[in-house]
């Protein structure tokens, strides 16, 4: 493999490497913003279903013309039964704390501070889902959301209604999401790397051309350089040991030069040719005659052709011949 080559192979995996490392930047970023996204779709399908089950509950339970919190209607409706979980606290006047007037028939919540949430709603105002942490779990093991109750007059009440969940509900599914997301991610990190491969192939190939191109136009010029080079050493040695006269060796000399010069022009022609910059001529033009004209530089040399018309470039002609 030649430098060239190395070279060339060289840029192409870097240009791969830049592709995938682009890419798997953009896809990480993506699927952040898919997976958090997933988390607050959940989140919200949460609590709408907490604010839900609240106000399926207060529906039932509401406050007669003697002030009493009735809960009959609680029971009626199996909401003991429902899920989410539901609550129900109003203030004991006597002791001046709130106390539960209704609760589900099994209480999934234990460690769950739900009276502080109760609190918080009916003293505070607080209205947001509340989320509980467990002391040796270490994880949130409930949201509660609640809703405060009124009078007949619309009143508020010292008293409300609780709806709680297990947030693992909604987000159980969320590691074997994210794990398919970043899966997905990274099978097209690799396809992109793949692709990216090939259209780097694609890219670096007309540079390897015009580096084959430039170097066969070297290797030409070395080689067709060489025998005239020879010529105006050889000559330029005649004059010099006095084997012909100074002038006729620098006549020599500049014939050898010009015929040089006409070389390299039509090497250049050639290149530019190979490259697509120059159109290759086309004319008619006698065959024989130029292989006879080329014939007649040389003293040893005759050449007897019959007539023969061809189209083409006579002077790339006259240089293969």
């Amino acid at each position: 493999m030649t430098n060239t080559e190395q070279h060339l192979k060289r840029l192409r995996i870097r240009l791969t490497l830049t592709y995938a490392v682009v890419m798997a930047a953009a896809l990480f970023v993506l699927s952040s913003y898919v997976i958090r996204s997933y988390v607050d779709v959940q989140t919200r399908e949460a609590e709408a279903s907490l604010l839900e089950a609240a106000q399926q509950a207060a529906n039932v339970v509401y406050f007669n013309d003697e002030g009493d919190l009735v809960v009959d209607g609680f029971y009626d409706n199996d909401l003991q039964y429902e899920y989410p979980q539901l609550w129900v606290y109003e203030e004991d006047p006597e002791a001046g704390e709130l106390r539960v007037a209704a609760k589900p028939s099994e209480d999934y919540f234990e460690e769950a501070d739900l009276i502080g949430h109760a609190y918080g709603l009916i003293y505070d105002g607080d209205a947001w889902t509340y989320e509980h942490w467990g002391e040796e779990e270490g994880r949130s093991i409930a949201w509660s959301r609640g809703i405060t109750l009124t009078d007949t007059e619309g009143n508020p009440q010292r008293a409300a209604i609780l709806a709680v969940i297990d947030p693992q509900d909604r987000l159980s599914g969320y590691g074997g999401f994210r794990n398919r997301v970043y899966a997905f991610s990274v099978g097209l990190v690799a396809l992109s790397a793949i692709a990216g491969y090939l259209i780097a192939g694609r890219g670096v190939r007309p540079a390897a051309r015009a580096l084959e191109q430039q170097e066969r136009l070297i290797a030409d010029a070395a080689h067709e350089l060489r025998t005239p080079i020879a010529r105006i050493r050889a000559v330029a040695e005649g004059g010099i040991e006095g084997d012909q006269p100074p002038v006729e060796a620098l006549s020599d000399v500049l014939a050898v030069t010009d015929t040089t010069g006409g070389l390299v022009d039509d090497m250049l022609a050639l290149a530019r040719m190979d490259a697509g910059g120059e159109p290759l001529a086309e004319e008619p033009f006698r065959l024989d005659l130029l292989a006879e004209a080329v014939a007649d530089t040389f003293d040893d040399v005759r050449v007897e052709g019959v007539e023969t018309v061809v189209s083409g470039d006579p002077a790339l002609i006259r240089r293969a011949i």
